[in-house]
């Protein structure tokens, strides 16, 4: 059976093996925002318990309906860190997992 880009595994942070399924299963630590297009959640991996601060949002195309879903997951050293990083408009910083509309999967490591 082939693998799906959900399942594919990929390395990160040196030795860890990630899937987008895998930090999707992370438990949610601390939630700041929650809507139907755009979160913040600070989670934890269920495996070796990083820490990530989780963003989803999703650009709405009013056009055409083809709306594009954007996953990013930067990891944090911990809950303080990741309060300082929410403050911020862009977390995109090193580093981060970030998910693309086509399931693939870009990384940026410090």
């Amino acid at each position: 059976m082939e693998t799906t880009k959900k399942e594919k595994e990929f390395s990160f942070n040196g030795t860890n093996n990630y899937s987008y399924l895998r930090l999707r299963e992370s438990k949610n630590l601390k939630v700041y925002a929650e809507s139907s297009h755009f979160d913040r959640i600070l989670c934890e991996d269920k495996d070796n318990g990083d820490l990530f601060l989780y963003e989803f949002y999703e650009y709405m195309d009013f056009n055409d309906g083809n709306d594009e879903m954007y996953e990013t997951f930067v990891l944090v050293k911990d809950e303080k860190d990741a309060d300082k990083l929410n403050k911020e408009r862009d977390i995109r910083r090193s580093p981060y997992i970030r998910v693309m509309p086509n399931f693939d999967i870009i990384t940026k490591e410090g």
